[in-house]
């Protein structure tokens, strides 16, 4: 199959695309990792079109704080993305019932 190369060029604006949206999802999940200290469980970090999806476990609500600002970091000031933070906080340790009598 011969590409004209306008379709070469196309090709290679996706390719690029590609290569900067794994790079993105890369550094974020450093800083991310960097700011809880690799606390935040099946840590996943997705760019999807103008959106940056997290997904992860963690015990606690400041963790997640965290989290989200590791992505803030990472995509500063010119954040014209959205960030979808599905991050869910449960306390892995089991709850314990206190009988009184």
């Amino acid at each position: 199959m011969i590409l004209s190369p306008k379709q070469l060029e196309s090709l290679a604006v996706v390719t690029d695309w590609q290569m900067s949206c794994d790079a993105l999802e890369q550094a974020i999940v450093r800083q991310i990792l960097h700011r809880t200290g690799g606390r935040i469980q099946r840590l996943e970090v997705e760019v999807a079109g103008d959106a940056v999806i997290i997904r992860g476990r963690t015990p606690s609500y400041y963790l997640k704080q965290l989290a989200l600002q590791g992505v803030l970091d990472r995509l500063g000031s010119a954040g014209q993305m959205r960030i979808e933070l599905n991050v869910e906080v449960s306390n892995s340790a089991p709850s314990r019932a206190v009988l009184h009598s």
